[in-house]
């Protein structure tokens, strides 16, 4: 039975499949043994890879097949391979390995995909006419021994025998590049390549080591070759390790950009883009890269050689432009960082324009690398008067061209930076100024410094600024101008540094003080504080001084203070010894004039605490104008001051002055050698009283040495003119003498009471004074003459009580007459002590002793009074022996009566002895002994 027609073809085709396997694993078999050389497939693989046009041919040695151990497959090899162009050897190869094409084998057809070249030397040829193409080591010196790429890449016809190569391989290669334009030749050794075909062109990845001198740097290239477009163009990017730019600097073709790599030591890896066009000229080159350790050789600066840590940055190379694009260029100098970024132009007038960044820099760093030729004197003020500190936000734009070593020559420069930390040296026996931060801005013109905080001397530097004069100023001087504050104390220091002979002295000075500055000083020059042009305008807050005066303290001082030049002004308020005072000073520190004014109201307590304790004549305020206008310690000063809130109540004198009530004073003393040493003029006026006088002070001392003085008292009435007064003071064996003397005594007797009056009377009051001004203790002898008493309520009670008629009828009538007032006088604090006081007249005859306290209003008197009645009374005492007898050891005549005065001045009770009158004298002595032991006038007995 014959089988369908289907298991015929089953058996047909596994007995085909059995012998294919059988084939395949004979030939793999056989392979495995070693290549099998295939010769009749040669031809057919010299046409698969030939060009069509016979532009370029290829020629093999011989043809095998052999197994590969890679990937495990067969491949096809052809051994001594050629490349011709024309009868001209383009490239050889020892090795050819090649892929077919399944596709292009169905239909019959022999067409490689892959082909892999092992060993091939390749050279690649740049043309003086700038074309690219291949030749072999034999035709590098022949003209026309090239052939171009667009010959080697370009395609063939459709459907040709290399239509369906996708993928060229070069494995353990040698590439020289030949630029016939300079004469120069690169190596590339160890190529690895692969160019492999796509829709949008042709890709290539090599790998290989660029021989630069004796050195071998590794290189990889990703590229793409667009050949479609019109017109064709390339892009590759070639990454690149360890190589030295200056190694490369004379195998460049820019004179330029060989100088400035030339200055580049140190190692470099990274990335080179590049945009090429269908000849593979390059259009657009740009660097990425990464440096490390090494130098930057920069002869424009001091240093001449820039150690560097590390770089990285970008450059691009403009072809066409002809211009090098530097962007964001970070150099690591060790501590500092320095970023660079512009344009250099690489064509005959090589312009420059260059920005430059520099942080964590340090002052000393700036200077170092500050090109000596920019701007040379703001580097020689840093260089001489930047002693720390560090540098951050630095920016420097530069314009100009490349020089022919490749440094740069500027035509304009302009930049700021950041400082902080900054010190700068101070003029001689000035404090430093530490701690600086701010940012300086400049040009070619000059350049500004701003300063946003500091210390100098310890104070606070709020802000000052730093101006030099322009190029175009007449003078050059640097301007200064800034903010200061901080203790009063370290202001007077720097003060004092400043200006040595003002004499400040801080002293235990305390407050704050905020000052504004402005100065300005000729640079490269050797500075003299003195010299140095001063305006300063301050405030001063709660100053105190525990010792401003005679030991009184200044305290919750504020003040303003103006310096112009040497012109020095100070305003303000404080309150001296609690007193709340106005005080304005100006001085010439040029001649050393000054003129102070100080107005306030001063009490007693203060005037007590300045060492002008004025009590008890008088209490109160006052308010008090003083000017002094002074020089080199010499001068006037005038003292004005209203006492219509003062009391003032003068000892002996009969007048007296109720707060709230009119009254001046006015003194005008003359000063040398820092002291008052006379009162030239003092005037006093109250109602009632008027004193004006001159004195000189002890050397030294507040004290008074003399005194003349004239005062006009009254008119008391009823009196209808004045009393005039004369007091007269110099100095004496225990303290001071002094003497008074009046034409009117009858004004002084009102001092007695209120109601108290008198007219006429010669007066002369002389003693001695308590060596301290203000103490008034005084101890003299009064002599009063020819004085008529009108009115003496005290008195009247005294002879009405005593019921002397007479003398009662007198007094009303015309006043009792006296000879003679005699009395010892002691002055102490408030109280006025009387003793041995006598009065004789024609009617009577009073011995008087007792005080008066000024201050209590209190009055204390013992007397005795004898009527003469017109002699008789004291006729007995006249008598021989018998007479004293009568008479008594007072001699107070036959009839005398004892009397006593307390109590209040404005109502004192008065009380009389009226048995006195009838006991003989000697028996009133004894009584009087016995009761009271009072001693009275004379020193016989109480």
């Amino acid at each position: 039975m014959r089988r369908p027609w289907w298991q015929r073809a089953l058996r047909v085709l596994a007995a085909t499949i059995a012998a294919a396997a059988l084939l395949a694993a004979f030939a793999g078999w056989r392979l495995s043994r070693g290549p099998v050389d295939i010769g009749l497939l040669t031809p057919i693989l010299e046409r698969a890879l030939s060009r069509s046009d016979g532009s370029l041919a290829v020629r093999i040695g011989r043809t095998e097949l052999a197994w590969g151990p890679r990937d495990h497959t067969v491949q096809l090899r052809g051994r001594d391979v050629r490349l011709l162009s024309g009868t001209v050897t383009v490239a050889s190869v020892p090795t050819l390995e090649v892929q077919l094409s399944l596709r292009a084998l169905v239909h019959g057809r022999v067409a490689p995909r892959e082909v892999e070249l092992r060993g091939l030397e390749l050279t690649l040829v740049r043309e003086k006419n700038a074309r690219i193409g291949l030749a072999t080591g034999k035709s590098l010196s022949a003209p026309g021994g090239s052939v171009t790429l667009e010959t080697l890449l370009g395609s063939g016809p459709p459907g040709g025998p290399v239509a369906q190569l996708e993928t060229i391989a070069v494995r353990e290669g040698q590439l020289v590049f030949v630029d016939r334009t300079r004469d120069d030749t690169w190596h590339l050794r160890a190529v690895d390549l692969a160019l492999q075909r796509s829709e949008v062109g042709l890709a290539l990845r090599m790998a290989g080591a660029l021989e630069v001198g004796a050195a071998l740097v590794p290189l990889r290239l990703d590229g793409l070759y667009h050949p479609h477009p019109d017109p064709a163009r390339a892009t590759a990017t070639l990454f690149f390790e360890h190589i030295e730019p200056a190694a490369l600097a004379p195998r460049l073709s820019s004179p330029a950009l060989a100088e400035l790599l030339a200055r580049l030591r140190f190692p470099v890896k990274g990335s080179v883009a590049l945009e090429l066009d269908g000849s593979l000229r390059p259009r657009r080159v740009r660097l990425s890269a990464e440096g490390g350790r090494g130098s930057i050789v920069a002869v424009e600066l001091p240093a001449r050689v820039v150690p560097i840590e590390r770089l990285r940055g970008h450059v691009t190379l403009e072809v066409e432009e002809n211009a090098l694009a530097v962007e964001d260029v970070v150099l690591d100098l060790g501590g500092p960082s320095v970023g660079l970024a512009g344009r250099i132009g690489l064509d005959e007038a090589r312009t420059l324009d260059a920005q430059m960044t520099v942080s964590k820099a340090t002052t000393a760093d700036l200077v170092r690398y500050w090109p000596a030729d920019t701007l040379p004197d703001v580097r020689a003020w840093l260089t001489s008067s930047l002693t720390a500190g560090r540098v951050r936000d630095g920016r420097l734009q530069v314009s100009g061209r490349l020089s022919d070593s490749g440094g740069p020559d500027i035509d304009a420069v302009s930049g700021s930076l950041g400082f902080e930390g900054v010190g700068v040296r101070p003029p001689a026996k000035m404090p430093p100024v530490t701690r600086l931060r701010g940012t300086a801005t400049f040009d070619r013109a000059g350049w500004d410094v701003v300063v946003t905080g500091g210390s100098i001397a310890g104070l606070d530097v709020v802000r000052a600024s730093v101006k030099p004069p322009r190029r175009s100023a007449r003078e050059a001087r640097i301007a200064v101008r800034g903010t200061i504050s901080g203790p009063l104390s370290r202001a007077l220091t720097l003060v004092d540094a400043s200006r040595p002979g003002l004499g400040l002295d801080s002293g235990e000075i305390s407050g704050s003080v905020s000052a504004d500055v402005e100065t300005s000083f000729a640079p490269g020059r050797a500075l003299d504080p003195a010299q140095l042009p001063l305006v300063v305008s301050a405030r001063l807050h709660d100053v105190s001084v525990p010792r401003a005066y005679r030991s009184a303290p200044l305290t919750a001082g504020d003040f303003t203070v103006e310096l112009r030049g040497r012109a020095l002004e100070v305003k303000g308020q404080a309150a001296l010894a609690g007193v709340p005072l106005s005080i304005a000073w100006r001085q010439n520190l040029g001649d050393g004039t000054q003129r102070i004014d100080v107005s306030g109201r001063v009490d007693a307590t203060a005037r007590a605490a300045l060492g002008f304790d004025t009590r008890p004549w008088m209490d109160g305020p006052a308010d008090v104008r003083a000017s002094a206008e002074l020089a080199r310690g010499a001068g006037r000063v005038d003292v004005f001051a209203d006492l219509a809130r003062s009391a003032l109540a003068f000892p002996v004198l009969p007048v007296s002055k109720a707060a709230g009530t009119p009254g001046s004073a006015e003194a005008h003393l003359a000063v040398s050698t820092g002291s008052v040493t006379r009162i030239d003029r003092a005037l006093l006026r109250t109602e009632g009283l008027e004193l004006r006088g001159h004195a000189t002070l002890a050397a030294g001392e507040a004290s008074v040495r003399t005194l003349d003085a004239e005062a006009t008292l009254g008119p008391v009435p009823p009196a209808r003119t004045p009393a005039h007064l004369a007091l007269s003071v110099r100095p004496g064996t225990n303290g001071r003498a002094f003497v008074v003397t009046s034409d009117d005594a009858g004004t002084l007797f009102h001092a007695l009471g209120p109601e108290s009056y008198a007219r006429g009377g010669r007066l002369r009051f002389e003693g001695s004074l308590s060596r301290d001004a203000s103490d008034l203790s005084l101890d003299g002898h009064l002599v009063v003459r020819d004085i008529t008493i009108t009115r003496a309520p005290v008195l009247a009670r005294v002879v009405t009580l005593a019921s002397l008629t007479g003398v009662m009828k007198s007094l009303g009538d015309g006043g009792i007459a006296l000879q003679a007032v005699t009395a010892d006088i002691r002055h102490r604090d408030t109280t006025l002590t009387i003793t041995d006081g006598t009065a004789e007249g024609s009617e009577l005859a009073l011995l008087v002793a007792g005080s008066v306290d000024h201050a209590a209003k209190a009055i204390d008197l013992r007397g005795t009074l004898v009527p003469s009645y017109y002699g008789l009374n004291a006729a007995g005492a006249r008598v021989p022996v018998i007479g004293k007898l009568l008479a008594g050891s007072q001699g107070a005549g036959l009839h005398a009566f004892d009397f006593t005065v307390r109590g209040p001045l404005a109502s004192p009770q008065v009380r009389v002895n009226p048995i006195t009158g009838l006991k003989p004298g000697l028996l009133r002595d004894i009584a009087r002994r016995l009761r009271s032991g009072i001693r009275w006038p004379g020193g016989s007995g109480p």
